[in-house]
This record gives C-alpha cells, structure tokens and sequence, in this order.
C-alpha cells in the first residue's frame, strides 16, 4: 500500500458534547495507532461565548468562512497533507474547508453523522415525528415556517442560506462521502450520485465494554438512552402494559421526561436514572435484549453498537438507521411502533431465539465494527481517494484447472492500482513467472507459511479462485470465510456454489467480456458486507461446533 497517508482531521465541536466528539477522537486515536500522522484542525461553539464579534458574523461564517479558507489551505501546504477528512463543519468551520482542500488538489471526504445537508435541524423530525419535507421539496421553506432550527425563524434561515448558496455553488457534488449505514446514503439521492465510487459506506468501531454475553437471564430487557419523546421512552412504557408481569424492564438514563417516567414505574419496571456505563453493561451482559424504541431516524445509535459488542441482542423499531442496523446484523428483532402487536412478537421472538441473535451480534461485532476491521476500511477509503491500490490474492497450486493462466492474461489488461499477489507453485510455474514479467502489478510470492499467508489475506480485499473445473470443496474458500475474508470465484461447480450461497463474494465468467472487472470492483465496494456474510457463514456452518451438530444430525437419521 505504500506510506501511511498523512491526514488533516477537521471537526467543529458543540457547546454540549455527543456521538459525534467522541468518533472523532476515537478516529483520530485509531489512525495514530496505526501508523498515520494525524494533523487536526478543530473550532468550539464556545468560542461564541467569549466573542461577541463573532456571534455578530456567524450569519456570514457559517455560509462561507474566510478563515477556514485561509488556514485550511496554510495546513495542507505546510504540513503536506495527502487527505482532507471531515466530521461536522457547521457553525464555524463551514463548507469553505471543502473549496480550500479542492484549491490546492487535495482529496476531501465528508463523514455524514446527521442529516444537516438535507434538514436544517439535522434530524427529519419535526413536531413529533418524521419529517422529510425539505428533501423532497428540494428547498427548505418548511423548515423556515415550522422554525426547524432551535425554534428560531432567523436560526433557521441562517442555516437555510448556508446550504442553499453551497448547493447553487455545487460544492455537495464535487466532494467525497463516508456514510454510517446504507439508510443514510440512501437519503442523499436527490442531494449526490449515492452510486458514484466516490462515496462509501463504513460504520463507527465501537470497543468492548464488557465481557462477552455467557447467558441471558430469561425476561430482563434494558432501555439506557436519554428520557426524550424521539427516544420512545413514552411508546415503550405504553407497550409495555401488555406484556406479562414477569417482563421486567430496567430502564437507564436521564432527561426532561425523567419526571414521567419516575411516575409511570411498575412491578416489573426499575427506574435507576443517569448510571456509569460500566453498571448498565454489566445489566446488559446477562440482559435478554436491549430495547431501542426510538421513534426517529437516528444517526449512528452507538448504544447498538455497544450491546452487540458483547453479544447482546436487540430489539428495536423499525425506523432508519436502528432498523437499518438490525436488518444488517440479524442480530436482533424490530416492530412497527404503530402496531402493539409487532412488539409482542418481537419480544416472544428475542426470547425464543436468543442464542442465534447473541451470536450474530458478535460475528456483526467482529466482522463490522471492532477497530481492526474498521481501520481497514477506512484506510482502503484513502487509499482510494489517493488513487491507492487495491490488493487481491490467489493462493493455490499453479496448475491449468486452477485457471491461473487464464487469471493472469486477465489481470494484464487491468490498471496499475490492482495489484495481484500470488502464492503457490505447480507445473505452470514458468508460464506464470512469465506472464508475471509482462505486468508489475502481479507479485509473485510462491511458498509461503500458511501464517504469513493469512496476514497477507486479512489486508486484502478479496482472495481470487479462477478454477475451470468443478474441484473437490474448496478448502481456502473456508478458511478465507473463517477470517472474514470475501471471495471473488468463477461460478463453475462447488466453489461459486460455495461463495453464491454464503453471499460472500461475487461471481464472474471468463467467457463474458468485463465480467471479471466488475466483480472486483463489486466486491471492493461491497467488502463490508462481504465480509461480514463470510464469517457469519463460518460460525454458522464450519466451525466445529456447527459441523458436529449437522453431522450428528444425519448420523440420527441413519
């Protein structure tokens, strides 16, 4: 991949912290771990309560702000930035970094934590429910007449102005994108090209902050939020009533419903206010479910995140990004908050089920949102930025039926960004050492130790398996899945049988011409998903466990 790209981390923090401060110190903490040098460029609303001047311009700033111009472009040029990543730019940095970047040719990516660039308030809720008025209308005219932005007309039109003078300047379109989950991208449809190669879904890394779920006590569900009405604590206390005495719900957190709920607690309902998290997570680890009835769109719930870390299911609504999340994972249930009885299953479900949603939680949890799997990601985003390369394996004996000579002549005519590294030795030897001349992005590494092999897997994009012939059952194929790794597969016999049933790679015909270039393009694309399928694949048919109960089944039924 070459040296670590140098990145410039840019972030405006609120007067009052939240989910979005803490990803971008964690990003930043994540990227020095691994090497890069991280430079960043942040402001603080505080600064409002210390200048009056600049409270007195902010109308302006936040439209475009001069200074951000300036300093931005002193940065790149100084510290020669190879990336520009941002976070939240609004009120005081303003888009005016994305001009800056573009002006001295340096990549720009955005990460989208809320929905700011479609809805002034940033969340599609408006007077108790969700609002999506401004994006399809194309304008924000409704925000303006419902005072979306902190109930204030002229707030809201400041921030009106900000994006409609940025969308007639175009700036939205010539940027790049980090979205949390699809539900997300999806929403940007009428905003950006949601199919461009330059936009990328990857979601926050959560870390443990617990051990791992050994077993659920039966009927105890956790809700640990803030007490607001878009948090749902309402709605569950109301659905609650129709679930058996013995459902008990533990309820954690703190806000301007604290009173009503204080008020509304049952036999079967402890209230226990604002906690330290290492008590709720000790609830959640022996927890059946955590509940998340949230009845607005949410940007990325990072309470979900942290209870599938340690193998905690979920049940949640199914309303943007939660149910988005959920739908993704398989590691937990939704209902529809205006339908009581889809809640009562949802529970029954949790509580039947419990052990194959702990363990889907997990394998989400490894393959999507632990820090490893995350710093690649996010470093394959760079790379592509940067015009980086992308890394494919093909590991296996260098024979015809293997279709490695196919595979080579294929991956001559292919850019210089797909690099091609293969392993093993056989009777084509030489054809292959001479195909391999012919194109440097093809590196030759012939035997290796099956260690230093999987490292080289676990950074790839995709191991490769080009056969021509039917083969026996893939042996690589499963320990690729074992490591998360995807699978990009002709679709003749057990191998593309394998890969097409696990939805863990994609498929391609030699025959057909550019079948093979989108397939890697598909499965560098897709590689979270991927990814994810192929280790959930693995736990659930090819670990010892899961072969011993299969294989007891059929000795059963002889």
């Amino acid at each position: 991949m070459g040296k670590k790209k140098k990145i410039l981390m840019v972030h405006n923090f609120y007067q009052i912290g939240g989910g979005e401060h803490t990803v971008f110190k964690n990003e930043v903490e994540l990227l020095r771990d691994n090497g890069h040098e991280v430079i960043e460029y942040t402001r603080s609303n505080d600064e409002l309560k210390s200048d009056k001047w600049k409270l007195l311009f902010l109308p302006f700033t936040t439209v475009w702000s001069l200074r951000t111009y300036i300093e931005i472009r002193k940065l790149i040029k100084n510290e020669q930035i190879d990336v520009v990543h941002c976070h939240n730019t609004f009120p005081l940095i303003s888009p005016s970094v994305y001009y800056a970047a573009r002006s001295m040719k340096v990549p720009v990516v955005q990460t989208i934590h809320n929905f700011r660039l479609l809805c002034p308030n940033g969340s599609f809720y408006c007077k108790g429910k969700v609002c999506e008025k401004c994006r399809e209308n194309g304008n924000f005219k409704e925000a303006i007449k419902n005072k979306c932005y902190r109930n204030s007309t002229v707030g809201t039109i400041i921030v009106a102005a900000m994006l409609t003078v940025n969308r007639k300047l175009g700036i939205y379109k010539k940027i790049s994108y980090i979205f949390l989950t699809e539900f997300n991208k999806s929403k940007f449809d009428k905003l950006i090209d949601i199919n461009s190669n330059q936009v990328f879904v990857k979601p926050n890394f959560v870390s443990r902050k617990g051990e791992p779920s050994k077993g659920a006590h039966k009927r105890v569900f956790i809700f640990a939020s803030r007490l607001e009405e878009n948090k749902g604590i309402k709605l569950l206390l109301e659905l609650w009533k129709l679930l058996p005495k013995d459902y008990c719900l533990h309820i954690y957190g703190d806000g301007t419903l604290k009173n009503f709920v204080e008020e509304n607690v049952k036999e079967n309902i402890s209230f226990y206010g604002f906690t330290p998290q290492k008590t709720i997570f000790e609830d959640l680890s022996t927890a059946t479910a955590l509940v998340f009835p949230s009845i607005w769109y949410e940007g990325f719930p990072m309470i979900l995140a942290e209870a599938m870390a340690i193998g905690c299911p979920v049940v949640s609504t199914n309303i943007g990004n939660a149910g988005d999340i959920l739908v993704n994972s398989k590691g937990g249930t939704t209902f529809e908050p205006d339908k009581p009885d889809t809640f009562i299953n949802a529970i029954e479900d949790v509580l039947q089920n419990n052990k194959i949603y702990q363990k889907n939680a997990l394998a989400y949890y490894s393959e999507t949102l632990s820090k490893d799997k995350n710093y690649v990601l996010q470093n394959d985003i760079y790379e592509h930025l940067f015009g980086g390369v992308r890394t494919y394996i093909y590991a296996g004996r260098l024979d015809k039926g293997k279709g490695i000579l196919k595979l080579l002549n294929e991956w001559i005519n292919l850019p210089g960004t797909y690099v091609l590294e293969v392993y093993g030795e056989g009777e084509c030897a030489a054809e292959v050492r001479k195909l391999a001349a012919k194109c440097p992005n093809i590196h030759l590494k012939g035997f290796c130790p099956q260690k230093e092999l999987f490292n080289s897997l676990k950074s790839a994009v995709a191991l490769i398996t080009p056969y021509i012939w039917y083969e026996g059952y893939p042996m690589n194929i499963a320990e690729c899945f074992s490591l998360g790794v995807p699978v990009v597969s002709t679709s003749i016999g057990n191998a593309g049988d394998l890969v097409s049933k696990s939805n863990a790679g994609t498929l391609f015909d030699f025959e057909v011409k550019g079948s093979f270039r989108k397939a890697l393009d598909a499965v560098y694309e897709q590689r979270t998903k991927f990814s994810f399928n192929a280790y959930n694949y693995y736990l659930c048919n090819q670990t010892p466990a899961s072969n011993y109960e299969r294989l007891n089944k059929i000795y059963d039924t002889l």
